[in-house]
């Protein structure tokens, strides 16, 4: 993976469909426990559009779907492990917009929502406790 792509504020693309979990119990830590790189990327995505697979996958209620050429922005975060990379979702309609304030502050509450989300990951909960 590349993942000089995912630079902060970027636009990036996925062409082919993209599955992700909405259960943080399914994500692997990817950081050992001395905060240490373990290879794998995390991607977290704050998104409106994923669609849930439920009704198709019964046995994994959780999965949703991003659609081929689902757009995302990557947020900066500095105080997040370098193995977890923060993505906002960006709806087509935004993509050509050219209303920057409003773009500032989706990504704002979208990276203020990321960050909880990391902070109750089980593995980073279970790292503080020993560190």
């Amino acid at each position: 993976m590349a993942l000089g792509l995912y630079q902060p504020h970027r636009l990036v693309t996925e062409w082919g469909f993209w599955p992700a979990s909405t259960n943080l119990r399914e994500i692997d830590a990817p950081l050992d426990t001395d905060g240490e790189s373990r290879g794998p990327v995390t991607f977290v995505v704050w998104s409106v559009n994923a669609r849930a697979t439920r009704a198709l996958e019964p046995n994994a209620p959780d999965r949703v779907v991003f659609l081929p050429g689902t757009a995302f922005r990557v947020l900066p975060a500095p105080d997040v492990p370098s193995a977890v990379v923060l993505l906002r979702e960006v709806p087509p309609s935004e993509a050509v917009s050219e209303d920057g304030g409003t773009t500032a502050q989706l990504d704002k509450d979208a990276l203020d929502g990321l960050k909880q989300a990391v902070t109750d990951m089980p593995w980073a909960r279970s790292s503080r406790r020993t560190a």
